[in-house]
């Protein structure tokens, strides 16, 4: 097994995480700063950055001799390298493992953050729906027009 090309592979991967979590942080500021046009072009960006470390991860687990419905995992396969090898490949992988995390973290706070704004915002359409919304239910038929009025005048009523 090539060590040299699994442990570039946990590099990519580390990289890319960290490069993930920075975009993460830059979302979580677009989201405060109440800018949705910049949050849209950051989630694609996500996107396609979650997209190449899942290839990275592919081609690890093919590295490590994955074959289709049976799933390899790096800590299994580590007794098949040297003594220094192995601890480079472990260091490499806990690096990754670390900011995956950290990533993790940040991107609960990206929903939950998404998600208070997004009630809010239902809030507040609510309230102005209610706000313009006629309170006499009378004044419109279900048509749309007036109702009809009562015949007369209510507020000349009475003996003179």
């Amino acid at each position: 097994m090539n060590t040299l090309r699994i442990r570039q592979n946990l590099t990519r991967q580390g990289k890319a995480l960290h490069v993930l979590h920075h975009l993460l942080k830059e979302e979580f500021s677009h989201l405060l700063d109440g800018r949705p046009e910049n949050v849209s072009y950051e989630e694609m960006a996500l996107q396609e950055l979650m997209r190449q470390i899942a290839s990275e991860r592919l081609d690890l687990k093919a590295m490590l001799g994955a074959k289709p419905g049976k799933d390899v995992r790096l800590a299994d396969s580590l007794d098949q390298f040297d003594e220094s090898e192995r601890e480079a490949i472990m260091d490499l992988a806990q690096q990754v493992d670390d900011i995956e995390q950290i990533c993790a973290r940040q991107a609960e706070k990206n929903r939950t953050l998404a998600l208070a704004l997004y009630d809010q915002s239902s809030s507040l359409i609510k309230y102005l729906h209610e706000q313009v919304k006629p309170k006499n239910t009378t004044a419109y038929a279900a048509n749309g027009r007036f109702a009809s009025a009562p015949k007369g005048a209510p507020l000349v009523s009475g003996r003179l």
